[in-house]
């Protein structure tokens, strides 16, 4: 009797994106704003429990985000960003796709980036006195070498983490409360390039009846407008493939 063979990446990435279709019928039909209404725990993925800098990746939820851990920033974007956040910790992670572009943008060989992305996050953390965790593919909350998140969680609360609250969909984090405009928006965009590409969802899963969500969230009105403004700047070029969206952090139960 022949083996069954054993799932590949392929697969794996589209089984844990239709695990998530029930969930993006009601988004897609009602928005992202009335979805998360019906959520009784929603407050829960703004309570910030870990003091880490991880990476936006959708496999590496909890603390603040930037991709690489903010290896992808620049001298003066580093040291806002960690003395914006505080962190105790800063973490790197196996198959990191910022890294990547590190190496590139470095002239150096792509084949070792996760090398580059573990020998960067420890140097910042040694020369902070922070604790430094590298997280293996098999503690990420993926499947190794891809990507099956549809929403880029473009935030500017600062505490926001999907895994936090059931129900949420899985996504890529941009703490956008700790960077400029023009860096967030570059962060968004590498979101977009995953998702679109070999490692992501592809066309063949993202298309105008299913797109890719860019998702503002803030803690008002003016805030959300202008957050989904600055996201305007990235959907022009995929049509309808992209929408952009957002909702309110809830309110205290105190207020």
């Amino acid at each position: 009797m022949p083996h069954e063979r054993p799932h590949t990446d392929r697969e794996m990435i589209e089984k844990r994106s239709h695990a998530e279709d029930a969930a993006y019928q009601a988004i897609y039909r009602d928005g992202i704003d009335a979805y998360t209404k019906t959520l009784p725990r929603l407050r829960q993925a703004f309570e910030l429990e870990k003091k880490c800098v991880s990476c936006m990746d959708e496999g590496t939820p909890g603390g603040t985000h930037a991709a690489g851990s903010g290896m992808l920033m620049n001298d003066v974007e580093l040291e806002q960003y960690f003395a914006a956040t505080k962190p105790d910790e800063v973490t790197s992670h196996e198959g990191c796709g910022a890294a990547k572009l590190y190496a590139e943008a470095h002239g150096l060989d792509i084949e070792r980036s996760d090398h580059y992305a573990q020998e960067w996050a420890k140097h910042e953390a040694d020369k902070r006195g922070l604790r430094y965790r590298h997280i293996a593919a098999a503690d990420m909350e993926r499947p190794s070498e891809g990507h099956f998140a549809r929403t880029c969680y473009y935030d500017t609360t600062g505490t926001f983490n999907w895994d936090a609250a059931e129900g949420l969909a899985a996504g890529f984090v941009v703490s956008r409360k700790y960077m400029t405009p023009e860096y967030a928006l570059r962060e968004a965009s590498v979101a977009l390039d995953i998702a679109f590409g070999d490692h992501g969802l592809g066309t063949k899963l993202l298309s105008e009846e299913k797109p890719f969500l860019l998702v503002a969230i803030a803690e008002d009105a003016k805030q959300l407008a202008e957050a989904k403004k600055e996201l305007g700047r990235l959907a022009h070029g995929r049509g309808k493939q992209v929408r952009i969206d957002g909702f309110l952090k809830p309110r205290s139960e105190k207020n």
